[in-house]
């Protein structure tokens, strides 16, 4: 048996969460990666130890399956619903601390003894893609719509400006609700943009350059909301809410806040989120008279096969032909780089709107991407360039 692609992810991403600040996450993944370093070859030694039983029939896994991350939420998923009471001490999710709660190697053991005894659970569990539903994406997103609605001049002719938002990869639709949050450009007696009310706030969201308009100047009129997953995330109910939270670090207690306040704001504001992959949303999507339309995903693609992003992309070139200036439209995506050297902020922005827009003294194609910013995974800091 090689058990070389598998170790190679958990290494991975071990450094990822060492990087982005969760320690616990990062030395579990650092001990399961050193597990299948001496793994046995025969199927009877596998079945017996169970960090192998569970990675076993994931040994050829490839980066885009997110085997490490799938394997935390499951357990994760396990101590919120209050079955693992031994590892819960050492999640700061469930009021424990890591070092107060016996340090790595208790709870390095309490992990294994959940794999072993909720196996089926963990098995279970590992289906799931992760489905963090990140607020924090909500700063480089309405971040690039202030951008689009600069360069198309909307302000300038109503304000607020009025939007209908249109996401895929939605999970449980939380970032369609994102105008309902505030973010700053320092810290929270700095301008910023979003309502002063709310309980989601980001300090330092946007470093480098601030948004045009992030100063709170330009405001939005949100006429729609909708959204389109293929296994949408019913905020409504417990599970649903402890699903989202499970794909949230343990230790990443300022996350887990800002989703729970998220949460809050989605009970009253119900968005319907239709259960259908991206090319079928898009095929229904339309622009309408007198409104900006906005589409827009973050940290989904990757998960989106190459056939379909290519038809999803020959969607949008068709919408963007069909925009005008009293019919306006703009594609924004946050999504992966790869080719950043920076790997602790490994997102970009990239902005395109239709039709031509005249930037200065020059007249700007339609469509033309736009990389506005980079961030990490969770969105926020974003570095404005």
């Amino acid at each position: 048996m090689d058990w070389k692609n598998i170790r190679q992810l958990l290494r991975e991403q071990s450094d990822t969460c060492a990087r982005l600040g969760s320690p616990i996450y990062s030395g579990i993944l650092r001990r399961l990666a050193l597990d299948t370093a001496d793994a046995p070859v025969d199927e009877q030694s596998v079945t017996a130890d169970p960090v192998l039983r569970v990675l076993g029939p994931h040994r050829a896994a490839v980066a885009s399956e997110m085997i490490p991350l799938r394997l935390l939420a499951a357990v994760h998923r396990i101590v919120l619903a209050g079955n693992a009471p031994d590892l819960a001490r050492f999640f700061p999710s469930m009021g424990g601390d890591l070092y107060a709660g016996g340090g790595p190697m208790e709870c390095w053991q309490a992990f294994v003894d959940v794999l072993k005894h909720r196996f089926d659970e963990v098995r279970a569990g590992l289906e799931y893609f992760p489905q963090t539903n990140e607020t924090g994406r909500g700063a480089p997103l309405i971040g690039g719509l202030l951008h689009a609605i600069d360069q198309l001049g909307l302000a300038g002719v109503q304000n607020p400006v009025p939007v209908r938002f249109n996401e895929i990869g939605a999970s449980g639709g939380l970032n369609l609700r994102c105008d309902r949050f505030r973010y700053l450009s320092g810290d929270e007696d700095s301008a910023g943009w979003g309502p002063t009310s709310t309980c989601v706030t980001f300090t330092e969201a946007w470093l480098g350059e601030q948004p045009p308009g992030g100063d709170g100047s330009v405001r939005l009129d949100v006429r729609s909301r909708q959204g389109a997953d293929i296994n949408p995330v019913d905020l409504t109910t417990e599970a649903g809410q402890q699903h989202l939270m499970s794909f949230i670090w343990p230790d990443h207690v300022l996350r887990q806040g800002r989703l729970r306040c998220a949460l809050d704001i989605a009970r009253v504001m119900p968005v319907e989120i239709h259960r259908e992959s991206a090319i079928d949303f898009v095929n229904r999507l339309e622009l309408t008279e007198g409104e900006l339309t906005v589409l827009w995903h973050s940290v989904m693609w990757q998960y989106v096969t190459p056939a379909e992003q290519q038809q999803v992309q020959k969607r949008i070139e068709e919408l963007g032909a069909q925009a005008t200036q009293s019919k306006p439209f703009t594609h924004i995506s946050f999504e992966p780089a790869p080719h950043l050297e920076d790997r602790a902020a490994s997102q970009v922005l990239v902005v395109r709107v239709w039709p031509s827009v005249r930037v200065g003294n020059m007249k700007m194609p339609a469509g033309v991407p736009q990389l506005l910013a980079k961030g990490t995974s969770h969105g926020i800091p974003v570095q404005w360039k």
